[in-house]
C-alpha cells in the first residue's frame, strides 16, 4: 500500500463525505405527488422502486417482498458487480412508472432485486468500506501519472460490500486504462470499473460554490440538466467581456474567470 506521506499534494482528493454523512447520495430528489392522491386505478400500482447512490446515480429495483419503504430510507439491493449494495430510496408506488417511461425503460427490463431495509450492522459495514474511497481515489492518481496516462480522476464510488469500485474520471480523448486497471487490481484488490464523464457530471459529483453564493445547482437539486441544457462555456483569449455579455440568462457556474 502506498503511504501517505510519500504522495505529492496535488493528487489529493477535495473533500468526500463519508456515508451516513448527510448528503451523501445527493439531494436531488423527486416529489412524489402521487403518494398524498387517491388513485382507484390498482393497474397502475407496481412493486418496482427507484433507489439513488452516490453522485445523484438512480437505478430500478423489483421490491419483491414489498417492503413498506420510505423516501430516503436506506436499502440493501443486489450489487453491479455480484454481491450487494447500499442505496437511498428515492421514489416508490406509480409515479415510478412514469420515470421508467421518461427513461424509456421496460418494466419488464427491470431485474435487480431490493433484499431488505438496512440494518445498523449493514450501515457499519458500509461506512467502513466508504471511508477507503479516498485512499483508491489517491491511489488511482498515482498510479496514472506513473504510467503517463492523460486523465483527471474525480471521484471514486465504493460498492457497499467492497467487493468493485467505480472510477470517474474526465479525459480530453479516449484512454486505454487496459494497463492501469490491472495495477489497481492488484493494489486495491478490489474488482474495477472505470467510467468517462464530462464536465458537468464532474461539477455534479465534486460541487462547489457558484457566483450567486450558493452551492451549485447541478450538485443539489437540478441533477437532471444535460450536457445539452448547459454546456461549460470555454473561454478564448480576449473574450471574456463578450462571452459574458452573449450569456446573460444563463448559468453563470459554468463560466471562468
Amino acid at each position: 500500500m502506498i503511504k501517505m506521506d510519500n504522495i505529492n499534494r496535488e493528487f489529493m482528493p477535495r473533500g468526500g463525505a463519508v456515508l451516513p454523512a448527510s448528503g451523501y447520495f445527493g439531494q436531488s430528489d423527486a416529489y412524489d405527488w402521487v403518494s398524498v392522491t387517491n388513485i382507484p386505478d390498482d393497474n397502475q400500482q407496481t412493486n418496482i422502486v427507484e433507489i439513488q447512490f452516490k453522485g445523484h446515480r438512480k437505478e430500478f429495483y423489483i421490491n419483491r417482498k414489498n417492503l413498506p419503504l420510505r423516501n430516503r430510507e436506506l436499502v440493501v439491493v443486489s450489487g453491479a458487480h455480484r454481491g450487494y449494495d447500499i442505496g437511498q430510496v428515492s421514489l416508490t408506488g406509480p409515479i415510478v412508472l412514469l420515470q421508467l417511461k421518461k427513461k424509456k425503460i421496460a418494466a419488464s427490463d427491470v431485474v435487480k432485486m431490493l433484499y431488505r431495509i438496512a440494518t445498523a450492522e449493514d450501515l457499519q459495514q458500509c461506512k467502513t468500506v466508504k471511508a477507503a474511497e479516498k485512499n483508491a481515489l489517491l491511489v488511482a492518481r498515482v498510479t496514472a501519472s506513473e504510467i503517463g496516462l492523460s486523465m483527471k480522476f474525480c471521484d471514486a464510488d465504493f460498492q457497499a460490500d467492497g467487493q468493485m469500485v467505480t472510477f470517474y474520471y474526465t479525459a480530453k480523448s479516449r484512454v486505454d486504462f487496459r494497463e492501469l486497471i490491472k495495477i489497481l487490481n492488484k493494489r486495491l484488490q478490489v474488482y474495477i470499473k472505470m467510467h468517462q464523464i464530462g464536465l458537468l457530471e464532474e461539477s455534479r459529483r465534486l460541487g462547489s460554490i457558484g457566483p450567486c453564493g450558493k452551492a451549485w445547482c447541478c450538485h443539489t437539486w437540478s441533477a437532471r440538466l444535460s450536457e445539452e441544457e448547459i454546456r461549460p462555456i470555454i473561454y478564448t483569449a480576449g473574450g471574456v467581456n463578450r462571452l459574458r455579455k452573449s450569456t446573460e440568462g444563463k448559468f453563470e457556474c459554468y463560466i471562468r474567470d
